[in-house]
């Protein structure tokens, strides 16, 4: 199998008067600030072997549009809009709903916040991305067309060093036509996260990141065979992040150590270790 990627630009401001930082640092905030922003994507899949299938070569083209307003209306309040095309080239009858869709709100949320001295604290209401914790257990899945979204309130608590949320979503379902994006009320994720920095030296910081998360789907397989999928999910992260600076930019270096549970009422339990 290979992938192309023909073009990729992501997350360009194609209108950006002040960015809510600038305004909200140098303290001139006067009026409504409105930042647009847009994302075009180009790739071509060539398979050799499709679903493992010896001799089932198949190519296809995919495209992925993203348009979002981001509009601060005052320091603290902020809401955000994204709109996103998914689309196939070819086999769109058995092309799954995140690759070729004629059309999705994305996301639709409410950020309000406060700052008292250091701190800040703030909610989240609407439709988002959520994405926390080691990329294999939970992601915005951006292989896809469109990535995978959620609905519910998140609350949030954070410092220079340390941060807190707690948060509660019903995820949401793509359908291939347009604007019919459905929420499931039953698919539910909810949990605990936080994020302390413990020691900093020069471009060395040591942090602890623990979380637990509670998932519930009512309406999944295991082993080929249907029932619901009840998790509980917990991770404490010790790391230590490096920051590298050279005329190219900066990146960093993490190690880290998983421990989880996944447990089926009435069937089995599996643990697994990930680092």
């Amino acid at each position: 199998m290979s992938k192309f990627a023909l073009a990729r630009v992501g997350m360009i401001s194609l209108l950006a008067p002040a960015g809510p930082s600038m305004a909200q640092e140098a303290g001139s905030f006067s009026a409504p600030v409105l930042t647009l922003r847009g994302q075009f994507r180009v790739r071509y899949d060539d398979f050799n072997n499709r679903q493992l299938v010896a001799g089932h070569p198949a190519q296809q083209g995919l495209l992925r549009g993203m348009l979002g307003a981001d509009l601060l209306l005052n320091p603290n309040l902020r809401v955000y809009s994204e709109v996103g095309i998914g689309q196939a080239d070819r086999r769109r009858e058995d092309t799954p709903a995140n690759f070729q869709n004629d059309g999705a709100l994305q996301k639709l949320f409410v950020d309000l916040h406060r700052e008292i001295g250091d701190a800040t604290f703030g909610t989240l209401i609407g439709r988002h991305e959520f994405a926390d914790g080691p990329r294999q257990l939970i992601s915005v899945s951006d292989g896809p067309n469109q990535h995978r979204t959620w609905s519910g309130v998140r609350l949030y608590w954070q410092k220079p060093s340390m941060r807190l949320g707690t948060f509660d979503l019903r995820a949401t379902r793509l359908e291939p036509g347009t604007f019919d994006k459905d929420i499931q009320h039953d698919e539910r994720l909810h949990g605990v996260n936080a994020s302390i920095d413990l020691a900093s030296a020069q471009d060395v910081v040591l942090h602890l990141d623990p979380f637990w998360w509670h998932s519930h789907k009512p309406q999944d397989r295991f082993l080929y065979q249907p029932g619901s999928d009840e998790r509980d999910t917990w991770c404490c992260v010790f790391g230590a992040s490096k920051v590298h600076c050279s005329s190219t930019g900066r990146w960093p270096t993490r190690m880290a150590t998983q421990v989880g549970r996944i447990q089926k009422p009435g069937d089995c339990l599996l643990s697994r270790i990930c680092g």
